[in-house]
């Protein structure tokens, strides 16, 4: 595998990993190989496959077309849950090929409501939620699925009301480059941290921020990812880097130009220089 393929992987890896498997955040199953064969147990055809709606849990994950997010879709997916993400409506396609069951436009006014219909009756083990106003869709269904799950006569159905939150950034192009500038967009994230810890408080939602400070552990969660998953995942063409790499050029002369390309904005790719 090229290098600059290869790189795609690693920070954005961890991040989703840590989000969904860590025991203090959504604390998925782990993938495990499995005993009979030595394969991963999450290989086999019949666990993988999505939206069967038989016994497998959901998982939202959005922001299914972003770095985090696409790994994000693939491990759940891989570790048996049926996943629900979020993107623009020309990626759709793209995130369901990745292994999402549903895919939902972020951009839509009712996106609470449409994801909530979708996962309304089976069981929601939490959100790993990417990209800005994610966490606050998250708790919104998160609430509502657990007080459906409580009417009378409704099927029994469990709720993890826990959001993995992989950071939402304000954009940044009306604030940077004075000082003041800064400092509004300081207030911006703050007050935005705020509110979000207010709603979570209200609703009874646990928010945990995704802090991968636990990816050097060698009996980490990344480390066993690294280590026992990735190598045979991506030499049976289960696991794919995503998304794609853009080569903005090489050397130390091209990072800037690579830095203000994606200061713009990219969709689907990951910008690097190789050196």
């Amino acid at each position: 595998m090229p290098l600059e393929k290869a790189v795609v992987m690693p920070l954005a890896m961890c991040t989703a990993a840590y989000g969904l498997f860590h025991p203090g955040l959504l604390g998925l199953e782990q993938l495990r190989p499995r005993p009979d064969s030595g394969r991963y147990r999450d290989s086999s055809p019949e666990r993988a496959a999505p939206g069967d709606g038989e016994g497998k849990k959901v998982v939202i994950v959005t922001g299914g077309s972003s770095s985090v997010g696409g790994q994000g879709v693939q491990l759940a997916r891989l570790a048996g849950y049926d996943v629900v993400s979020t993107a623009s409506p020309k990626n759709f396609d793209y995130v369901l090929g990745l292994g999402a069951w549903r895919v939902f436009d972020y951009a839509s006014g009712t996106l609470a409501e449409e994801i909530f219909e979708a996962v309304r009756g089976r069981d929601l083990v939490g959100v790993c939620a990417i990209g800005d106003g994610s966490v606050e869709v998250g708790i919104k269904v998160l609430r509502w699925h657990e007080l459906d799950g409580k009417k009378t006569g409704g099927p029994v159905v469990q709720t993890r009301k826990v959001v993995a939150d992989a950071g939402g950034m304000p954009a940044v192009d009306d604030y940077l480059g004075t000082y003041w500038g800064m400092a509004r967009m300081v207030g911006v994230m703050l007050w935005s941290r705020l509110r979000i810890a207010a709603v979570a408080w209200w609703s009874g939602v646990r928010v945990s921020f995704i802090d991968t400070k636990e990816s050097a552990d060698p009996d980490g969660v990344s480390a066993h990812l690294f280590e026992e998953f990735l190598p045979d995942a991506l030499r049976e063409g289960l696991y794919v880097p995503t998304p794609e790499p853009w080569v903005m050029g090489k050397g130390l002369e091209s990072i800037q130009e690579a830095l203000d390309r994606q200061r713009k904005g990219v969709s689907r790719q990951k910008i690097v220089v190789t050196l």
